[in-house]
Formats: C-alpha cells, structure tokens, sequence
C-alpha cells in the first residue's frame, strides 16, 4: 500500500497529506487539553468546537502558504522542517486568538503542549516515511567510494547523493590526518581498506575526484 501512495502522482501525493493534517490539527488540540487536565476525556463544548474548526482552516492555509505541500517528503530536509515549526507556531497562536474570540477559554499552558503535540504528530510522520522512502531508493542504488576526501570528493559526493543510481558510502584519501574522519557523513578510509569495503559493501565504481597526496 506505501508504494502505491508513493507512486501516486504528487497532486494526490499532496492531498493525502493535506486531509492528514486536517485529521491530526483538531486531534492535536483535543491531546493538549486532555494532557493539560490529566483525563483521557475531557468536556467538549460548541465554543471548543468552534475554536478547533477554525484553528484547523487557518492553519491549513498558514502551511499551504509556507509551501509545506510543495515539499516533496523524500526530500524533505532541516529548512522543510523548520518551515513547519514557523507554521506550527503560528497555529499555535491562532489557536490562542481563537479561544479568545470564541472564549473557549484554554488553558495557557495547553497552548504549549499543543506546539510539542502538533510538531510530534505532524512532523513524525513525514520524517519516518521519508526514512522509509530512503531506505527502499538506497537499497536499489549502486554502492561506490569516492577517491579524494577534498572540496573536489564533497562536491562529487553531494552530486551522487542526488542520484537515482549511486550511493556514495565512503571516502578513500591518502591523507593519513583526513583518515578515520567524517566528512558530510561519510568515514575518510585509506586505501589499505579498500578491499575490506569491496567485500561488505560489493562495490560497483570507484570515482576518483581529485589527485591526493599523501601526508
């Protein structure tokens, strides 16, 4: 069923995602409160009602504006999730604006636990499945090193990252101070391993990105 959705053209991709939030907003507020109180149910009013409804539109439109559904989940990064926390954080204060107006009255401190509640619920789901979504593209990618740990073997390493046919696993440098390092996320190898990483690893290519020199 996941690879279905994932084969899903990105409008219906989008939508899924866009009807999710719709469910998790209102849950997330009714969690807050629920937390807040210490009771699994809670008393549940129209002007709570009326609060949650328009909190979840506002919000909506808060994130459809911050392009949050423009992000593609599988390559979802920091910036994409610090996107979401701005829009979780302005549907906090919505929140907030709403219960005045309405005067649901909430609890100040519920409007807190809805931000951790919201963020955990809104943004744990899109990192597990663009998790998922690595693993399963990884796993059909070509392993290769990368000869050179310098700025030449970084850039070349960023531009097979971003390829449906590589997976760069680590560097080879002759640079003794470079090896036994991380670099982009990446152990910086000598080339006496070399052969141990063709044999866990069943290496395809080796690119070499620049002369080294051995130090």
């Amino acid at each position: 069923m996941l690879q279905h959705i994932l084969n899903a053209p990105r409008h219906i991709k989008r939508l899924i995602t866009l009807c999710y939030d719709t469910i998790i907003i209102p849950l997330a507020i009714y969690a807050s409160l629920a937390l807040r109180h210490g009771e699994v149910l809670i008393n549940i009013n129209e002007k709570l009602v009326l609060t949650a409804i328009s909190t979840t539109i506002l919000s909506l439109l808060v994130f459809i504006r911050a392009g949050l559904y423009r992000a593609v989940i599988r390559y979802m990064a920091t910036k994409a999730f610090g996107t979401l926390a701005i829009g979780i954080t302005i549907s906090a204060m919505i929140l907030a604006t709403s219960s005045f107006i309405t005067q649901a009255n909430l609890p100040r401190s519920s409007i807190i636990i809805y931000w951790f509640t919201a963020f955990a619920l809104l943004g744990a789901p899109r990192l597990l499945i663009r998790n998922i979504v690595n693993q399963l593209s990884n796993s059909s990618k070509e392993a290769v090193v990368i000869y050179g740990a310098g700025n030449q073997g970084i850039a070349l390493m960023n531009a097979l990252s971003n390829s449906e046919t590589y997976l760069p696993i680590a560097f080879i440098d002759d640079n003794r101070k470079k090896q036994g390092s991380i670099i982009k996320g990446l152990k910086v190898h000598g080339q006496e391993q070399l052969a141990t990483l063709n044999e866990s690893h069943n290496l395809s290519l080796i690119h070499i990105s620049e002369p080294t020199r051995p130090y």
